[in-house]
């Protein structure tokens, strides 16, 4: 069996301690796409919190993804273009934000981020 794509997780799995990566992860992330594997970097943050690591990784090239958004967006790094986008309504945004009100929490909120 062919490996195909390799999908990891940003924070606690890609990233070390200092909230960077290894020159050797680096390195084997770089090896395998210029072997034809895909590179997709899967997180909740924002698509804007993810693009350094994905330039790091040169991602652009190998038309790699990024899931953002908890996989709620899909976007290609060659093309920037989003190829899946599941947004919630407002009316839904706001009922959850006022039952989040109830709870010591600090809910992320992004508007027109891709």
């Amino acid at each position: 069996m062919d490996l195909k794509a390799i999908v990891l997780d940003i924070d606690g799995t890609l990233l070390n301690d200092q909230k960077e990566i290894s020159p050797r992860t680096r390195e084997s992330l770089l090896k395998a796409q210029k072997a034809g594997v895909k590179v997709v970097l899967a997180s909740g943050r924002p698509i804007s919190a993810m693009e350094r690591f994905s330039k790091e990784l040169k991602m652009d090239q190998h038309h790699g993804l990024l899931l953002s958004y908890n996989g709620a967006c899909v976007t290609d790094c060659a093309t920037n273009e989003t190829l899946f986008s599941q947004s919630m309504s407002s009316e839904v945004g706001k009922e959850i934000l006022a039952h989040l009100a109830n709870f010591e929490v600090k809910p992320m909120v992004a508007h027109n981020d891709y």
